[in-house]
């Protein structure tokens, strides 16, 4: 059999390691490739793989500014990758679509490592609407993941009805969302480098 060089959108891959149960055991963290553009891979956990709120206090907060966002980018990023890992992560802008439902705005541009989607890309990648379900690792219910009928509700990186909300996902966007402090399921991702034919075939290795 001809050994795969390439990705495609709905891959699964391995890539990084985190904790999965909630004794804190680590295991290899499962991706699914969203899409492929350029020699860059726009990939998503396959499972919620923690549980925080948006923002540690209920006050008007955009993407840019939210808690979440700086744990992300700091703590998870640390833990989540290697060194030689992190090397493949592009640091990417990002433009914080408005709620045009409630008029909320979502803020400035970001540069980000680890982001969450944005309600339109939640929209966009996920079809039909079943795709969007997505279980909780143990660790993360033991943070305190919502469950839902055996998944979980998922944070997304846009506004809800105010400034004070957040979008999430059950299995449909809910573009009213919740409130910001109190904990969701987290599910990050990132956009990497596939240039190179290696590392397709490690990041493949164990997602298929």
């Amino acid at each position: 059999m001809e050994e795969k060089l390439n990705l495609i959108s709905g891959d699964r891959i391995t890539f990084g390691s985190y904790p999965t149960e909630a004794d804190g055991t680590v295991r290899p963290v499962v991706w699914r490739v969203l899409e492929v553009k350029d020699d860059k891979a726009l990939i998503i956990t396959e499972e919620a793989i923690d549980a925080a709120p948006y923002n540690e206090q209920e006050t008007d907060v955009t993407w840019e500014t939210c808690s979440i966002r700086k744990y992300l980018n700091a703590d998870m990023f640390d833990k989540l990758f290697s060194d030689s890992e992190k090397q493949l992560i592009c640091e990417t802008e990002h433009a914080n679509p408005d709620n045009d439902h409630y008029k909320v705005s979502g803020g400035n541009n970001t540069k980000d490592r680890l982001f969450l989607l944005s309600t339109p890309e939640a929209e966009a990648y996920f079809v039909p609407d079943t795709e969007r379900l997505c279980a909780a690792t143990s660790y993360a219910e033991m943070r305190g993941a919502s469950p839902y009928c055996g998944n979980c509700i998922w944070w997304l990186r846009s506004p809800g009805e105010d400034a004070r909300s957040a979008a999430f996902v059950i299995v449909s966007v809910d573009v009213r969302g919740g409130r910001i402090d109190a904990a969701g399921g987290v599910r990050p991702a990132c956009t990497i480098n596939v240039s190179d034919p290696e590392v397709i075939k490690s990041l493949l290795s164990g997602g298929n």
